[in-house]
């Protein structure tokens, strides 16, 4: 199995999402285009990000926005089932923060090595301290074997568009000792 450090997936995010900097401002404010540019298995830039870590990607796995795995299960299942024998990264994206909080939760229950929301606060929401503070009490409630913090990492992708509108600028959060903390 292939394990993604909360890092590599942020130097990988970074790289794609600058590449496709133009795309992603240009669908900022429909959220139905901007959540298929983020998830579409062919041409999404979460796909593209994936590949870049030399694993597969499938969208809705479950209920799960997207997953990215090394291996698909096929040993008991026909072929037009599809398990993936681990996730590696389990991703969910959630056009508006002040709305995450549910994604934060079914992320808590999600056995992967690797769980990320990708989100964007904006003037409508809550602050971005409220917000992680938030999510940090959802996942302490989660985390059950209390092993959040050293095997089964949890990441929070904060986009922001400049107000010129030129920019996007991306925050990565990684929960650990009850917190969320810049990284």
């Amino acid at each position: 199995m292939i394990i993604v450090t909360p890092y590599e997936f942020k130097e990988a995010f970074l790289q794609i999402a600058t590449k496709r900097q133009q795309d992603i401002i240009s669908k900022w404010t429909d959220p139905k285009a901007c959540t298929d540019l983020m998830l579409d298995e062919q041409n999404g830039v979460c796909a593209e990000i994936a590949s870049s870590l030399k694993l597969n990607y499938y969208r809705e796995y479950w209920t799960i926005d997207a997953v990215f795995y090394e291996k698909r299960s096929s040993k008991y299942f026909d072929d037009k089932s599809f398990f993936a024998q681990s996730i590696s990264v389990a991703l969910e994206h959630e056009n508006y923060g002040n709305s995450a909080h549910n994604e934060i939760h079914k992320l808590t229950i999600i056995n992967a090595p690797l769980r990320v929301l990708i989100t964007y606060p904006n003037i409508r929401t809550k602050d971005e301290k409220t917000l992680l503070g938030e999510f940090a009490e959802i996942v302490r409630e989660g985390d059950i074997f209390f092993n959040f913090s050293c095997y089964r990492k949890l990441l929070v992708v904060f986009g922001y568009k400049d107000h010129i509108g030129e920019k996007v600028k991306w925050e990565f959060f990684l929960f650990g000792n009850g917190s969320f903390s810049l990284i």
